[in-house]
């Protein structure tokens, strides 16, 4: 169960990481410096690895039984 659980997670890690091109092209239209974007970027990155392995575990605990 746990391969699973990781196989599915780290899919939406990279699908996460390939949204990056998009997400740059569209902070730099609305005309954030290349510094600010990198750390909006890594910041929405860290979030979303530590939310998403927080938010599975207590799925996995109180969730459906």
């Amino acid at each position: 169960m746990q391969k699973s659980y990781f196989g599915a997670y780290f899919l939406a890690l990279f699908g996460d990481w390939l949204k990056g091109a998009y997400i740059y092209k569209l902070f730099s239209w609305y005309g954030y410096q290349e510094s600010d974007i990198a750390i909006l970027y890594f910041t929405s990155f860290a979030s979303s690895a530590i939310f998403g392995t927080i938010t599975g575990s207590l799925t996995d605990i109180y969730g459906r039984k």
